[in-house]
């Protein structure tokens, strides 16, 4: 006969039930992600520079070797469906730019965002 544990149940409903709520803290932290990611593209959109949303509050750490070289935003288009990248979020944008000497062009880029424990936009290299 096999024998209950009443301890073993209530570990195992606790086990199932924390299951459950990593669907919602992962939509949250990818919302979060997200907004993160658009606040810095909208700054570089307006002509800020990322010396600026470091010294905003919260203060925001952003890494695009585009911005940092002069290179003007005029648009871009997030996808919709981030991936995990460890604990960030790794986005897809396309990107329309003009250089510094005023010619226009498109670009996809992959960005990492990180908003925990401190809010951070990398623009990976490779792209």
């Amino acid at each position: 006969m096999i024998r209950c544990r009443p301890g073993l149940w209530l570990g195992i409903l606790l086990g199932v039930g924390l299951l459950g709520c990593g669907g919602e803290t992962a939509e949250r932290d990818s919302a979060s992600a997200r907004s993160t990611l658009e606040t810095a593209l909208e700054a570089w959109k307006r002509g800020d520079s990322p010396t600026a949303l470091k010294a905003g509050s919260p203060p925001l750490n952003v890494a695009d070797y585009r911005w940092e070289s002069g290179y003007k935003l005029t648009s871009y288009t997030i996808a919709e469906n981030p991936t995990a990248a460890g604990f960030d979020q790794r986005f897809s944008v396309e990107l329309k730019l003009t250089s510094p000497k005023g010619k226009a062009s498109r670009e996809k880029a992959g960005y990492l965002v990180a908003t925990a424990p401190a809010l951070a936009v990398v623009r990976d290299p490779e792209s």
